[in-house]
């Protein structure tokens, strides 16, 4: 049986296994296949940006709040493409070019297209609500090669870097532990609900090894896993989770 998920719930674990932001997420349900339901009365439909009753809202994060997600497709999709928002794009080239103010004009120039999850294309122009939009991620690279800067610190690798992500500092700490256990299942590529037996000892010393202030406590690993086990819907699963629910009852 199908099981969905809120948005903030598969944000959570798209963030951990991919680093996503709001912005991406929006960007994958308009373009890049990742499937999202609205509830029509008591049923969910398939979602689309594109339905003309959104074109009077350019905020495609605030209609995300709404939406609901394939828990399964969320724990296994793998994007085609790579997105990153403007102000995030502004952010990264005003380090990577202190002294140019490239993006307006390249983006006028039709070199590097803009895309809004809405409208399809931003309007730099318009100045209104379809003027924040996104990049893709290979035409930004593309520009950077062809326009390296004069000097660029390598940056410094963090901890699990390999996923491009974060633990976020608002969390409670609750939720920075369990985002830091969906962040170890995604580098060990399980199945967030299928994990292999016997790897919940694996993911606990690398979570106790990589943040041992957010889990500081002989218990705190436990609990927190707990506490995504038993979420509704969970946050993860022993692959055969359903045969040791069985024998706890008899």
């Amino acid at each position: 049986m199908d099981e969905y998920i809120p948005y903030l719930k598969a944000k959570q674990i798209l963030t951990a296994r991919l680093g996503a932001s709001p912005d991406e997420i929006a960007s994958w349900v308009a373009f890049g296949g990742l499937n999202a339901y609205e509830k029509h009365g008591n049923r969910l439909q398939p979602f689309s940006y594109q339905n003309p009753k959104h074109y009077g809202d350019g905020n495609y994060i605030r209609l995300l709040l709404g939406l609901y997600f394939l828990i399964n497709e969320v724990g296994r999709f793998e994007p085609t493409k790579r997105y990153i928002a403007r102000a995030a794009l502004i952010d990264r080239w005003q380090r990577r070019y202190p002294d140019v103010d490239t993006i307006d004009f390249i983006v006028q120039q039709r070199q590097l297209p803009e895309f809004h999850p809405i409208a399809g294309f931003a309007d730099v122009g318009d100045g209104g609500k379809w003027a924040q939009g996104m990049f893709d991620m290979a035409d930004v690279e593309r520009i950077e090669s062809e326009s390296p800067p004069a000097s660029v610190e390598p940056e410094k690798p963090g901890r699990l870097d390999e996923t491009k992500s974060e633990i976020d500092p608002n969390l409670s700490k609750l939720g920075k532990q369990q985002q830091a256990i969906l962040l170890v299942i995604a580098i060990k590529g399980f199945d967030p609900m299928k994990i292999p037996d016997g790897e919940k000892g694996t993911i606990r010393a690398i979570c106790e090894g990589e943040y041992p202030k957010i889990f500081d406590g002989n218990t705190s690993f436990d609990r927190a896993w707990d506490e995504g086990k038993n979420a509704k819907p969970p946050l993860w699963r022993m692959e055969h989770h359903e045969s040791y629910a069985r024998r706890g009852k008899k």
